[in-house]
């Protein structure tokens, strides 16, 4: 009983970590996300992409496009929209099993290779997750309509996608999730509504060095472009990890599993303590009636 609540104390705490470390993946999606200011045509893509690039400790940044769409399957819903530049996305984010079956390496691969298509016939690839899948009724390949945001306030638009995968769930969407590519989004939206699609959306993977990290941090909430707010995965491990409650019930387990396993070892002790003074007893009186040390020991 004690070995098995020990090994329920120390179980309990690795999930609790592992939850942890999973809530702040799905939560952030990189090592660092957030909303941007909208950044216009002036600045082009590439050049915003390469501003981010350049800054010491960052090893991967992704820019695109965040909003909030509507869906329809008879009764209207909304669903968060996310279109990211599909050619870095995969060394950027953090997507696992836990995501989808398929690597995200070639999710990606998958989504440059129909912009061209995309463009030709104003229909957008798109990784659904499976509550807005099941929910839409889709099968792979069949169309259906988003209605999005107009990024310039003048109005709002319809789109019309096509089911190109199903994944488990999207990071950083809640609920309900639909990942696009940027490039091929913003086509289609010039082509359809003659209106340039803001830059709004970051994502960034960073060594591992602590100092490093905290220069990427310090840059991009006082550099330009500004990430505001900013969603740090690593700040979010730890604030999790010395939350109060979470402490209090790792404490109590493995204070709990202390004491057994302290109990434990002293019954061990008392135990073999009582069966040696009894052995005693009886050599003592094996050799009160004549038994020899040899016949005693033997």
């Amino acid at each position: 009983l004690t070995s098995a609540f020990a090994i329920f104390a120390l179980v309990f705490s690795a999930s609790q970590t592992q939850r942890i470390t999973d809530l702040t993946n799905y939560q952030v999606g990189a090592d660092f996300s957030g909303p941007l200011p909208g950044i216009d045509s002036t600045t082009s893509f590439n050049q915003q992409t390469s501003i981010v690039d350049h800054i010491q400790g960052v090893t991967s940044a992704t820019l695109g496009y965040g909003s909030v769409a509507t869906a329809s399957a008879g009764t209207p819903f909304q669903v968060q929209l996310r279109a990211v530049d599909a050619n870095n996305f995969a060394q950027t984010a953090i997507w696992t099993s836990q995501d989808s079956s398929q690597s995200l390496t070639t999710l990606m691969h998958q989504l440059v290779a129909q912009r061209s298509t995309t463009t030709h016939e104003n229909v957008l690839p798109a990784l659904i997750d499976a509550g807005t899948w099941n929910q839409l009724h889709l099968t792979q390949g069949e169309h259906f309509r988003l209605a999005v945001n107009n990024p310039s306030d003048t109005g709002s638009g319809t789109i019309t996608c096509i089911a190109f995968a199903e994944v488990k769930r999207i990071p950083t969407t809640n609920n309900a999730g639909i990942l696009v590519d940027y490039e091929s989004y913003s086509a289609v939206y010039q082509n359809l509504f003659n209106i340039y699609l803001p830059i709004n959306y970051l994502w960034v993977k960073t060594s591992n060095d602590p100092a490093l990290v905290q220069h990427v941090r310090d840059a991009l909430t006082s550099q330009q472009p500004i990430v505001n707010p900013l969603a740090d995965r690593r700040a979010l491990i730890a604030q999790l990890s010395k939350d109060p409650l979470y402490l209090d019930l790792v404490g109590e387990l493995a204070l709990g599993a202390s004491t057994a396993m302290l109990l434990a070892l002293l019954g061990n002790l008392l135990a073999s303590w009582l069966n040696a003074r009894n052995r005693q007893t009886s050599f003592a009186v094996l050799r009160a009636l004549g038994t020899s040390s040899q016949q005693v020991a033997g």
